[in-house]
C-alpha cells in the first residue's frame, strides 16, 4: 500500500471538505471496490489501494477537471513551490495516478489516469489531450484557477469545459437519463 504525503499549507474550504467527506470505500489488502450508496448509478471500479492525502485529492480533482496540467498549475493551485509540486506529481505518477508527457513546444505535462480518476470517484473518461488546441487548454486551466481564487467574483460552482462537454456527450448518447 503506497501513501502520498501531503506538504503544509492547504486551503481551509478544500481541508473541510475533504475532511468532512464521507468515504464510499473498503479497502482490503490490495483491492480497492467503489461501493456506490443506494441510487448510485456509477459503475464498480476496482484499483490497487492508495492512500491520499486531502491536498492530493484537490490535486487529482483539479487535473481531471483539464485535459492535463503544467506544472506551474500545481504550483499556484496549491501555493508550493515548483519542487515541491514536482515532488508531489512524481508521488502520484509512482502510484500510475498521472502521466507525463514531454508536450508539445517542450512544455512538460500531466495527465490524469483512468485509475487517478477512480481515486476521486469521478465520472468523466480518460483525457485525450489533443495538440490542435494545446495552448487552448493551458489558458483554460489558468482561467479555471484564476475563477477559483475569486478573480471574477464570487462563485458558487466552476464547471469546466471538459465537464460540459462529457455531460453533453453523455446526453447525446442517452437522451433518456
Amino acid at each position: 500500500m503506497a501513501y502520498l504525503e501531503g506538504t503544509r499549507g492547504s486551503e481551509d474550504k478544500d481541508r473541510r471538505r475533504f475532511a468532512a467527506a464521507k468515504t464510499d470505500r473498503t479497502c482490503d489488502g490490495e483491492d480497492e471496490v467503489f461501493v456506490p450508496r443506494e441510487g448510485d448509478s456509477r459503475r464498480l471500479r476496482a484499483q490497487s489501494c492508495i492512500e491520499t492525502s486531502a491536498r492530493d485529492q484537490v490535486l487529482l480533482s483539479f487535473i481531471a477537471e483539464q485535459r492535463f496540467v503544467l506544472t506551474e498549475h500545481v504550483q499556484a493551485l496549491l501555493r508550493i513551490s515548483r519542487s515541491a509540486a514536482n515532488k508531489r506529481l512524481r508521488g502520484l505518477r509512482s502510484a500510475r495516478l498521472l502521466i507525463r508527457d514531454p508536450g508539445t513546444y517542450r512544455l512538460p505535462y500531466h495527465a490524469i489516469t483512468r485509475r487517478g480518476l477512480a481515486q476521486i470517484d469521478s465520472d468523466l473518461p480518460p483525457p485525450r489531450p489533443d495538440s490542435s488546441v494545446y495552448w487552448h487548454d493551458i489558458g483554460v486551466a489558468w482561467i479555471w484557477l484564476a475563477a477559483r481564487a475569486g478573480k471574477f467574483g464570487p462563485l458558487e460552482e466552476i464547471v469546466s469545459e471538459r465537464t460540459m462537454r462529457s455531460h453533453d456527450g453523455a446526453a447525446t448518447v442517452r437522451p433518456n437519463r
